[in-house]
């Protein structure tokens, strides 16, 4: 990508102003405010911990599907001869980025 002050941008500088979120909406911080006063966590299933927890902060993160900073579900992974499905895969310009395993 070209900076015409620059030259250059870096993938550094690239990715800084690109996935800068603007400030949560109080929903949102509401919504993180309610996952942080969980209790009786032990008592959750996967799918609540999923639902519950992970997708918010996932969306409050400003991960949507179908974007560069997308976000998929049930992923499959080869991995040491094995096959895995992934509860998340974060993607950063269509590349996985970070995994998420709920337990």
């Amino acid at each position: 990508m070209n900076d015409s002050l620059t030259g250059f941008i870096s993938i550094h500088e690239l990715l800084l102003h690109t996935k800068a979120l603007p400030p949560l909406p109080s929903n949102m911080q509401a919504e993180l405010i309610r996952i942080q006063q969980l209790t009786g966590l032990d008592q959750f299933s996967e799918a609540d911990v999923r639902e519950e927890i992970i997708t918010p902060i996932i969306r409050a993160l400003g991960y949507d599907k179908g974007s560069i900073f997308s976000i998929d579900r049930e992923k499959k992974l080869d991995f040491l001869d094995k096959r895995l499905y992934i509860d998340y895969s974060a993607t950063l310009f269509r590349e996985d980025f970070w995994l998420i395993e709920a337990k």
